[in-house]
């Protein structure tokens, strides 16, 4: 059977200064919880972005980034 689902999820996540990844939140779901666990998986196993450049922090220690992300099948248009 086709699984046909498609959606759209954000997220927020810390970037620390150094680039480390810390507190992954779903902010918006997308409908589907499989979806929501997937991006928040996804977010929390990459580890280190590299540090932030100082013009980024304005003298804070980290940054929140929401990433929205659009799950699409491409059997739908």
């Amino acid at each position: 059977e086709l699984d046909l689902r498609s959606g759209r999820v954000i997220a927020t996540m810390i970037v620390d200064a150094d680039g480390a990844i810390g507190d992954v939140a779903i902010t918006t779901t997308s409908g589907f919880a499989g979806f929501d666990r997937e991006l928040a998986r996804a977010l929390g196993s990459l580890g280190s972005l590299g540090s932030v450049p100082a013009s980024l922090l304005a003298g804070a220690h980290a940054i929140r980034v929401v990433v929205p992300y659009t799950f699409k099948n491409p059997m739908i248009q």
